[in-house]
Parts: C-alpha cells; structure tokens; sequence
C-alpha cells in the first residue's frame, strides 16, 4: 500500500516533518510504502482553477509530478502546524491542485501540533475536507 504524506510546514527542517518521519517509519514497520512531499522543501506553485477540473492542462512540472504522487497514493497523511488557529496555506494550496477523486474512498490520516493548547484547531478544520467522498476513515 502506498501512502503519501503532506507536510504543510513552511519551514525545514520541522516538527511537522519529524512527526511525518515518524509516522512514516510505523507505517514502513508494518509494510507499507510511504513517499513523502515536504512543502517547504519542494514547493508547489499557487493552485490555479483548472488544476482540479483538467490535470491533463497542468504544465508546471513539479505539479505534475505532485498530481502523479496523489494519484497513485492509496492513501494519505496530511500534516501542518496550526497557523493562526488553521492549517497551513501551503497545505491549502497542494490540497486545492488536487482533484477530489484522488481521495475518494481512501483513508486520510491527520497529523497536527502547535506550541500551546490548541494543537487540533487545524485537525479540526482538516476533518470536514476528509468526510467528503466517505472518506471519514480514523486510524
């Protein structure tokens, strides 16, 4: 199984990613097969309308590359520290290149943290987005 994970984090090295690394390597002890994207490391450009209508349109090729990745995925790891109480734009913005399809029907795992007590705020503003599609899969 093929699981990609979203680092959201705009700065590298992060505890994102670490988080991510973590999971990663359970995921590898238990057979799986991860590939991760850090977006801080390997930015994508600013999502435009028709990346998620037409991926055929995409020309940028770190996209491409991107759309690939998500399309063979099985499923996924989102990840992203809370920034002014949400999810980080980076994270946002890889989400909206992508076509809701390439999540239908696979699980989505989410990863957060933040400095202080709201660490879920952006896990709870994640949730909804995996619901749709019956995606509302917990590990």
């Amino acid at each position: 199984m093929k699981v990609l994970l979203l680092s959201g984090s705009a700065r590298f090295p992060s505890h994102t990613r670490s988080l991510l690394d973590a999971v990663a390597a359970e995921l590898g002890r238990l057979g799986g097969n991860t590939v991760t994207w850090d977006l801080a490391s390997d930015p994508l450009p600013e999502a435009l309308a028709d990346f998620h209508r037409a991926p055929d349109a995409i020309t940028h090729p770190q996209t491409q590359r991107f759309v690939r990745e998500a399309m063979q995925a099985h499923a996924f790891v989102w990840g992203s520290p809370n920034y002014h109480n949400s999810y980080s734009a980076r994270l946002k913005n890889a989400l909206d290149t992508l076509n809701y399809d390439y999540f239908e029907q696979k699980p989505i795992g989410l990863v957060t943290h933040s400095g202080g007590i709201m660490s879920t705020q952006a896990a709870d503003l994640l949730s909804p987005l995996r619901r749709r599609d019956n995606r509302d899969l917990s590990w």
